[in-house]
Formats: C-alpha cells, sequence, structure tokens
C-alpha cells in the first residue's frame, strides 16, 4: 500500500510523488512471501546492507544471523533441521514509524523428539529508511521450543 498526500490539497499538482510514504506492513509481508518462495536475491532488494535476526539466548538456534545468507541459514534450521511441519500463521501486525510489529501463531513437531507444539510469537521488524535493518524474535515459550528440540534418549 502506498500512502501519498496527493488528494489531501496539502500539495500543489505533480508534485505527489516529493511525499509517497511505503507502508512498511505490506513490505514485511512481502518479504515474507519471498522468504516463503526461497527467492534469496530477490529477498536482499527489502534488506539493509546491515540486515540481522536476533534469536533469543534461550533458544538452541541463538545468535545473530546476518545478512540474506544469515537468514537462509537460520531458515534451513528451523524449518528443515529443527521441526516437522514448521508453520507460521500471522494473526496481526502493527506499524510504527520505524517498525512492524507481526504477532503469529506458530506449531510444528520436533523433528527429533516427535513432540507436536504450538505456541506465539511476535516479531519486531526495525527499518532504516524502507528497508529491514533487523528481526527480533520474541517467542512465547522459548522453554516448550527447546523441549520440543531436545531429543529423545
Amino acid at each position: 500500500m502506498v500512502h501519498s498526500e496527493a488528494t489531501s490539497g496539502r500539495l500543489a499538482p505533480g508534485v505527489w510523488w516529493a511525499r509517497m510514504t511505503i507502508c512498511k506492513t505490506d513490505l514485511v509481508k512481502r518479504f515474507l512471501e519471498t522468504a516463503v518462495d526461497r527467492d534469496w536475491q530477490k529477498l536482499e532488494g527489502f534488506c539493509h546492507e546491515e540486515f540481522a535476526v536476533r534469536e533469543s539466548a534461550a533458544l538452541p538456534y541463538a545468535g545473530v544471523y546476518r545478512g540474506v545468507d544469515g537468514f537462509r541459514k537460520l531458515a534451513k534450521v528451523i524449518f528443515i533441521d529443527s521441526f516437522n511441519h514448521f508453520k507460521v500463521e500471522p494473526q496481526y501486525y502493527a506499524e510504527g514509524d520505524t517498525q512492524v510489529l507481526l504477532m503469529a501463531a506458530i506449531s510444528g513437531v520436533g523433528r527429533r523428539s516427535g513432540i507436536p507444539f504450538s505456541s506465539k510469537v511476535a516479531e519486531v521488524y526495525l527499518f532504516e529508511g524502507e528497508l529491514i535493518k533487523e528481526i527480533q524474535p520474541f517467542y512465547w515459550d522459548t522453554k516448550l521450543i527447546s523441549d520440543v528440540l531436545a531429543t529423545r534418549d
């Protein structure tokens, strides 16, 4: 969604483009669609040169994943190595001047443990200009995720 003040009467005709702003929520949605499609080259167009995902120290895949290559490695850890049938279902978006908050339901089955789970996650997408600079996921229950990813003895 593109918002402009063209129809507000505050700008002279022909100058509407000078005040266009991109809806950051729509950028996050397109970023996620592109990630699901695994179009890593296209994904770079959404990301700031210092792009990073910061996963909680309480998770088995804790750490800072830098750049699109780091994001791709994290996606492999979550969607291929750690879980079967991992699903992220966006529930709610809220947008501020420099961030978008995504609330989502998550579910899946631990690949090694066979334990099914469902929970919630909030992801904060931090922007610099119109590029995503950082993603900070906040899991409702990191212990549950750790338990699901534990191996059976």
